[in-house]
């Protein structure tokens, strides 16, 4: 599971549910290229999460 940096666990956010498929696990969405590190900045720089 992601959650942006900074809101509490109580927050109510939008699901998107991703199917990683086979072969595959689903760590490897957000580890394997980035994904997480990059919703991170995009934050950082003021995006709306």
């Amino acid at each position: 599971m992601y959650r942006p940096g900074g809101l509490a666990d109580i927050s109510k956010m939008p699901v998107v549910y991703m199917l990683h498929g086979l072969p595959g696990d689903p760590a490897a969405l957000w580890t394997q290229h980035g994904e997480a590190a990059a919703l991170d900045t995009q934050f950082a720089r003021g995006a709306f999460p």
